[in-house]
């Protein structure tokens, strides 16, 4: 029997706001997004996603309150889900996708494939 992987995060500081994004991943392939007030020291529980959020290819906005990140799913079945819920021809275009939301929320403002 294996043991379980490890939970890893990764984060992202504000430039001008003391405020950092933190994304816990694991077990397997779900990421949590949190939102990290450095002046009072509270961590604000956020969304679950069930995909590969690549930390060095996001960024957040100076002030703390916007992300732009970068995911990948490269499920077959969720692929199809998403490219129906999209309107998308085929499934393979929502392998990868960049999305702009408010932390610690992942609900997209904006969203490219």
């Amino acid at each position: 029997m294996t043991p379980p992987a490890p939970t890893r995060i990764g984060g992202i500081l504000a430039t001008k706001a003391a405020r950092a994004v933190i994304f816990r991943r694991g077990p397997s392939d779900v990421v949590q997004q949190l939102l990290w007030d450095l002046d009072t020291d509270e961590v604000q529980p956020g969304q679950w996603i069930r995909a590969r959020v690549y930390t060095r290819r996001c960024d957040l906005s100076p002030g703390g309150r916007h992300l732009v990140a970068f995911f990948s799913n490269f499920s077959p079945h969720r692929m199809e889900v998403a490219a129906r819920k999209y309107g998308l021809e085929h499934g393979c275009e929502a392998e990868a996708w960049t999305a702009i939301s408010v932390a610690p929320c992942l609900t997209a403002l904006a969203l490219w494939f």
